[in-house]
């Protein structure tokens, strides 16, 4: 019988098997049991059998690409579209294998993100069924856990910044691998519940993602032509304050619609100046409940210069008494307007704020190092730089293409960011398999630990279908 499974207190084999782990936050997780002979509690009508469970050491995060989760799941299926070569599948079993183990053992989760849904959506030539197979892979490797999208990312970074901005200015000293940027806490005690899996995928979704993609892709062509001629240096700073200059440009769109709307225009003449998004307004005004606490409040209406730089200095003649209502009235932030754009264009700013310092960075060493080619960049190496910007201030590790692995083991971006987290592609996977083994050892009380309360922790090798003949 399986190490840790306890004596059912109904047929009094020791068979009680986990059913599932209830996270609590408070207090310790709970471990729900069932018996798998006889099906106690089920059988007697009575509550699942309920253990509490000892706390455990904060998780390794690492972030997979779909490069390897795409070989994972050809690998998994029994009918995968095109069969991977003996050692292609080998090397996919063997990394599934080790991951799945730790991922039981409690050392590891690999979250997903929207991302990966959007690269899932398009792809067609893994299994029959790709996407679906896909998602039921990321899903299980990361435990059912996602990150957070790339707007509450930015707004997380940005109002922990403007916390120190308006405070002590003690930047070397900001925290951001925050638990609460993933939907779930991937920290907890985890059992997978095994029922069916589904994934609905929207009708048109393929071809509406397909379209983004392509449309984004000439947009960076553009800029990335401009860079085969730009100074590196130059390229960071211009990339570094794009976002403020975006963010102030939405918000002028934004406040010219209302304001001609409070005129009496009619909305049709104004689609032209809605903006694309609601980021800007939601984040401006998180920032002015932060300045709003600081000393000297109001001071920023006084400031006509700012607001003339916008196009909008008759903003700054607005008797001070009624900033609030006719903030309320237009439904934008006003009063804080020049402080925030003075801190959005601060060094500082584009320094410590890690999806803005890791997208310059990385734009700059990408100028770097194709001034030479005569060929455009590809799309993997652009909807990388988002990917990795976003999610390496809370990972232990990222699995993504060679470029980018090698990149961050390059001079010129190691010394723009200070890179904690392990890089590995999975051309040269033994390296990543040496990590992991690492993990192993490091985390090897912990494995014992969950062996004992959860019994069988082996990687589930039939996840999409029967075993396949050719193991690891």
């Amino acid at each position: 019988m399986s190490q840790g499974w306890l004596a059912c207190p109904q047929c009094k084999k020791e068979t009680l098997r986990p059913f599932r782990i209830i996270p609590r936050k408070e207090e310790p997780d709970v471990l729900q049991q069932f018996c798998q002979e006889c099906d106690y509690p089920f059988s007697a009508g009575e509550r699942l059998v309920i253990r509490e469970l000892p706390p455990i050491r904060r998780k390794k995060i690492i972030y997979l690409d779909q490069n390897i989760i795409g070989e994972i799941t050809g690998a998994l299926h029994p009918k995968p579209k095109f069969p991977l070569s003996i050692p292609e599948k080998q090397r996919a079993m063997e990394i599934f294998s080790k991951l799945d183990y730790l991922r039981k053992g409690q050392c590891l989760a690999c979250p997903y993100s929207w991302d990966h849904r959007g690269e899932s959506v398009v792809a067609t030539n893994v299994t029959p069924n790709s996407f679906r197979d896909l998602m039921r892979v990321f899903r299980y490797l990361a435990n059912d856990i996602r990150f957070e999208d790339s707007f509450r990312i930015k707004v997380d970074q940005i109002l922990r910044f403007a916390q120190k901005w308006v405070g002590e200015k003690s930047f070397e000293t900001l925290q951001f691998a925050s638990d609460h940027l993933f939907e779930t806490n991937p920290h907890h005690w985890y059992w997978e519940e095994r029922g069916p899996f589904s994934y609905i995928l929207m009708e048109g979704e393929a071809e509406e993602r397909i379209k983004i993609i392509d449309d984004t892709y000439e947009n960076i062509l553009d800029v990335y032509r401009e860079w085969k001629n730009t100074p590196e240096d130059k390229i960071t700073e211009d990339e570094s304050l794009a976002f403020s200059k975006d963010i102030f440009k939405q918000y002028k769109k934004e406040l010219i619609l209302k304001l001609s709307v409070l005129k009496g225009r009619k909305i049709e003449e104004l689609k032209p100046l809605i903006p694309d998004s609601r980021f800007h307004a939601e984040l401006l005004w998180a920032l002015q409940r932060i300045f709003d606490k600081e000393e000297g409040a109001d001071r920023g209406m006084r400031k006509k210069d700012v607001f003339a730089s916008l196009g909008l200095d008759p903003i700054a003649t607005i008797p001070l008494e009624f900033i609030g209502f006719f903030e309320r009235l237009i439904g934008l932030p006003i009063r804080y307007v020049p402080e925030i754009k003075e801190m959005f264009e601060s060094e500082e700013f584009r320094r410590y704020i890690p999806f803005i310092r890791n997208e310059s960075v990385m734009n700059a060493y990408l100028g770097k190092v194709t001034k030479g080619r005569t060929k455009d960049i590809g799309k993997g190496e652009m909807t990388d730089i988002n990917r990795i910007a976003y999610h390496l201030p809370y990972c232990d590790a990222i699995v993504t293409d060679e470029f980018w692995s090698k990149a961050f083991a390059n001079k010129f971006i190691t010394d723009r960011i200070h890179v904690k987290c392990r890089f590995f592609h999975l051309k040269d996977y033994r390296q990543f398999m040496a990590y992991l083994s690492e993990v192993e050892k490091e985390y090897k009380d912990q494995i014992e630990l969950a062996r004992s309360y959860l019994g069988d922790i082996d990687p589930t090798m039939t996840l999409l279908g029967k075993r396949s003949n050719t193991g690891p």
